[in-house]
């Protein structure tokens, strides 16, 4: 074997295994954190099938099609600049929850989890942004602990949690 087939061999599994655990990490962070509320599911899916369509398609095109298989390694070497930045964003997307438990929001990611009490004293829910098409919510606790998200990119029923928030901050 030449030192090409040697560095294909080395991309390739590497590249394969950065999907291999981005899958796996995604997988097993659902069955155990994941909680119905609002999320960014359908975004990070999507980034992790155009990461696999990059590292998996991009690749074979390469050895098959251009140039007789001798545009292999540049193809290989090209899915590996796109899919790290299309994998964060899957691992973003799939690994994270924004939920009401109790009388606390709370808000889960892939290391961290981040509660905000709504019936702690200066507590507040701002919603009001009439300037822009998409909204950004914002709860803010007292303690400088902040948890934003927008209504572009979350899915869930927006309007059906924030009424749920301010029925918990003001129980009349």
């Amino acid at each position: 074997m030449d030192a090409e087939v040697i560095l294909d061999i080395a991309l390739g599994s590497l590249l394969g295994a950065a999907h291999a655990f981005v899958i796996v990490t995604s997988v097993i962070w659902r069955r155990r954190k994941y909680r119905k509320g609002l999320h960014y599911s359908a975004i990070g899916f999507a980034s992790l099938l155009l990461s696999s369509f990059f590292g998996v398609f991009l690749p074979i095109g390469g050895f098959t099609f251009l140039d007789g298989g001798k545009s292999g390694t540049k193809a290989l070497i090209t899915a590996l600049v796109f899919c790290p930045w299309l994998l964060v964003s899957a691992v973003r997307g799939i690994c994270y929850c924004i939920y009401i438990d109790g009388t606390e929001v709370v808000k889960k990611t892939l290391l961290r989890e981040v509660r905000i009490n709504l019936r702690d004293e200066g507590t507040t829910i701002d919603d009001s942004q009439p300037w822009t098409v998409t909204f950004w919510i914002s709860i803010n606790s007292g303690k400088n602990t902040t948890i934003q998200f927008n209504s572009r990119r979350t899915e869930g029923d927006i309007n059906s949690f924030l009424d749920n928030c301010k029925k918990i901050q003001n129980p009349k």
